[in-house]
Formats: structure tokens, C-alpha cells, sequence
């Protein structure tokens, strides 16, 4: 029984080789969550605001971001009384003006303080952060342009009880760190235009004089949409963001820090304008995929395939770590995005592998090959994904398929071919291998 469950974790790892061409860094989507009514203890709140706000005001729900409520509480100086700030909107002849309301507790009554509005439709996101260390968080939120995909960031101080806006910038992402270790904080800007063929990232301080730009570096100007930036270090620990972006059919990575006091971007080609180092077929995106709390970038080679059905090509997935100057690899893997794992490939295997991929029934059948004659051997193992519904049902054919692992609703089985079933080392190399990801059910 334990050699059998081997071969089938070995055989299971084997099976998640790539079955790539899966979208798997998409932009969030702008769905609504269900708002919350303002009721209990946001009530007063609300009547505060009643007071305060033109009459016809609607209450605005970000669409991203941490907060996805109308009105937000938050110790922003520190004292242990918790500030809320109501978003909302209203309308002035055709023209609709986005709100952000400071509501105060002022001895266990809530009072509207304050008030500042833009020209836009929506709420983007709404985040918090101290840029200048004075103890008092700055409050940035993100607006939504009407009728257009635009989005503005407002960057507001609260003195007291008197609101005020310290910039107004055009914006695709934004968030807040401390890129230059000065232990502050600084907004970090992704600009994408692709009207302007204008994209670069900023980064920004806040000063006695506003907001004020501190450096800024090109983002390659092929690209055609950019998802969210991730914080995290280069693999020599300086903060560095690495922004995914599609293009053309595939994605690339960048990476941006700063070195010198200068916003940096060294896998772009200052010749070109374009990162092709990153460059992969699919829009798998960068991770940290083997949990060393690094980010690292997914890059593409061709992996053989067994053509059934005018399957697309698949590629074998190396993950690499960047230090500012070298892409290092860090992983050699196989990933299978439709069923919701991949498998780490073992040195001794790399190159040697052929992958018959059965989208329709989530079989992936594995095969030996030879680089030097380009030609497939035979059948070294099989991975399936089955509901567990169907799995569990007595009369069901498993076809001599024993279970590897569940998750989701799902199970996974392995078959090992007959003439492969004594690689007792392929087995266990196979076995280590195999990983899960988060995956819905099969339906």
C-alpha cells in the first residue's frame, strides 16, 4: 500500500506537467459586493452624514481595493477614536461630483466635519497610509472618471477637522511603500496610456509643499493591460515591485526599485522599449512559487507534445528569481491551470518528458523522450481529475487509476504504465513533485 501511494504521488507530479495557456494573473473585476445597509452602529453615522450631504445623494462602494464599504472607520492620528469617511455622489445640472465626508465623534456624537468633492462616477479604492511620519495617516482614494476607464488619485490630509487635497494624479494602480528605506512611506504610481503610448511608473513623497514627484522610470510600451503591482524584495532583499502586463498574446514581468535615488527598471531595453527577457506565451503570472518569500518570474520553454485534437502547444514553466541584474532559475515545472495543479520537474527529467493533454476529459498522459531524435517513447504515467461525485459512485470505472489527493471537490488519480511501474526512483522523484493550487470543482 505505502509503495502504491508513492508511485501514485510520483505519477501524480509527473501529470501536472504544463497545460498551460490559461489565464492565471487576470484584473480584478469591478463587481459590486453586496453593501452592507447602515444600520447598528454605522446609523448614526448615516444620520450624520443626512445632515451634511445634498439632498439626492447616493452612497458610492469601492469596487477594489481592501475597503468595500460606503463608509469607513479608522484610527487614522492614533488616539483611539476611530474617524469614518463616507463616500458618495450626487449630481449638479449633467455634471456628477464624487464625495469623500470626514464624520467626527465628538463625545459620543457623530458630527460631518468636512468635506471635498471631484468630478468622476465611481470609487476605484480607498486605502490609508502615513507618507510623511507625522503620525497622522494620509487618506488616498482612487476615482473613477466618468464614461471613461480613467482613474484619478486624490491624496487628502486631515488637520483637526479640516480636509485637504494634496494631489489629484492620473493613475492605472497605486499602492504605498517604502521603496527608498527611509522607514516612510512613499505612493507608488503604474501609468498606463495607451492612448499617449505613455507608460511608467512614479514614485511619490509627500512634502510641506504637497505631494511631489521623486523619480520615475519607462514600463515597456508594448503592452496592452497591466494588472495590479505586487511589493516584495529582490532576491538580495531590496523592496522592489514586479508589475505582470499582457502582451500581445502572452506576458512579461517587470521589476522596478530604486537604486541611487532613482526608480529603476533593468529588464527593459533602453534601446527598444520593450522587456522581451520575460516574455512568455501564456499569461501565467509571477509568484512566489516556492515559498522563500521572494517573488519569482514565470518564463517559457517548449515542452513536446503529443498532438490529440489540435491541442495548443505546452511549455515546460521555469521560475526564476531576479537580483537586479541576473535572472537566476529557481524551479522547473509543469503546470496544469484547467485542473488546478502543476508538478516540479526533476533535473534528470528535464528535456526527457512528451505530455498528451485531454482537456475535455482532464487527463494528462506523460512520455518518455528523446531530444536527440525528437522521437515520443512510451507511456510513462497518467494523471485524471474527477469529481468526487463521480469518483465515490460505486459503479464508477476507474480503470485502474488509484487516488492521488483531493481538493475542492476534485480528486486526483494516477495510473502508472505497466513496463514503468518498477522506476521505483522515477516514482519518488515524480512523487515529491506534485503540488496543488487552488482550484473550483469540476462541474
Amino acid at each position: 500500500m505505502k509503495s502504491m501511494k508513492l508511485f501514485s504521488l510520483i505519477l501524480a507530479v509527473v501529470m501536472l506537467f504544463n497545460l498551460c495557456g490559461c489565464s492565471v494573473f487576470t484584473v480584478d473585476t469591478n463587481e459590486l459586493l453586496s453593501p452592507p445597509e447602515l444600520t447598528g452602529e454605522l446609523a448614526p453615522i448615516a444620520e450624520a452624514l443626512s445632515k451634511k450631504a445634498d439632498a439626492g445623494y447616493v452612497l458610492k462602494y469601492p469596487s477594489g481595493g481592501n475597503y468595500h464599504s460606503a463608509v469607513i472607520q479608522n484610527d487614522i492620528n492614533g488616539d483611539g477614536v476611530f474617524e469614518a469617511f463616507a463616500l458618495y455622489s450626487t449630481v449638479e445640472g449633467d455634471v456628477t461630483y464624487m464625495h469623500i465626508n470626514v464624520i467626527l465623534n465628538k463625545s459620543g456624537e457623530w458630527i460631518s466635519v468636512a468635506d471635498q468633492k471631484v468630478v468622476a462616477g465611481g470609487v476605484d479604492s480607498i486605502d490609508f497610509s502615513d507618507i510623511n511620519s507625522d503620525g497622522v495617516q494620509e487618506i488616498l482614494v482612487g476615482w473613477s472618471v466618468y464614461g471613461t476607464t480613467e482613474k484619478q488619485l486624490a491624496v487628502y490630509t486631515l488637520s483637526g477637522e479640516v480636509l485637504s487635497q494634496r494631489m489629484l494624479q492620473r493613475y492605472t494602480h497605486f499602492l504605498c511603500a517604502d521603496m527608498n528605506k527611509d522607514n516612510e512611506n512613499e505612493i507608488f504610481i503604474v501609468n498606463f496610456n495607451v492612448v499617449e503610448n505613455l507608460n511608467y511608473a512614479a514614485l511619490y513623497d509627500l512634502t510641506d509643499n504637497g505631494v511631489e514627484e521623486i523619480s520615475r522610470c519607462a514600463l515597456d510600451s508594448g503592452i496592452e493591460s497591466v494588472s495590479a503591482p505586487l511589493l516584495s524584495t529582490l532576491s538580495n532583499g531590496t523592496p522592489a515591485i514586479y508589475i505582470d502586463e499582457i502582451k500581445g498574446a502572452g506576458a512579461i514581468t517587470e521589476v522596478v526599485f530604486m537604486e541611487k535615488n532613482t526608480l529603476v527598471n533593468p529588464l527593459l531595453s533602453s534601446n527598444t522599449g520593450q522587456n522581451i527577457l520575460t516574455l512568455r506565451s501564456s499569461t501565467i503570472a509571477s509568484r512566489d512559487i516556492n515559498d522563500d518569500g521572494i517573488i519569482e518570474i514565470p518564463i517559457q520553454s517548449v515542452l513536446p507534445s503529443v498532438f490529440y485534437k489540435n491541442q495548443e502547444a505546452l511549455y515546460y514553466t521555469d521560475w526564476y528569481s531576479f537580483n537586479g541584474e541576473m535572472l537566476t532559475r529557481q524551479l522547473c515545472t509543469i503546470m496544469n491551470f484547467d485542473d488546478g495543479y502543476y508538478v516540479e520537474v526533476p533535473s534528470k527529467l528535464q528535456g526527457k518528458l512528451s505530455v498528451l493533454k485531454d482537456t475535455d476529459k482532464h487527463i494528462r498522459i506523460f512520455y518518455e523522450y528523446d531530444e536527440q531524435t525528437e522521437t515520443i517513447g512510451e507511456e510513462i504515467a497518467r494523471i485524471q481529475a474527477v469529481s468526487e461525485a463521480l469518483w465515490d459512485r460505486k459503479d464508477y470505472d476507474k480503470n485502474g487509476l488509484s487516488e492521488l489527493a483531493r481538493s475542492g471537490g476534485t480528486v486526483f488519480a494516477f495510473k502508472i504504465s505497466a513496463s514503468n511501474a518498477e522506476k521505483k526512483e522515477l516514482t519518488e522523484q515524480l512523487k515529491k513533485s506534485f503540488k496543488l493550487m487552488n482550484q473550483e470543482a469540476i462541474g
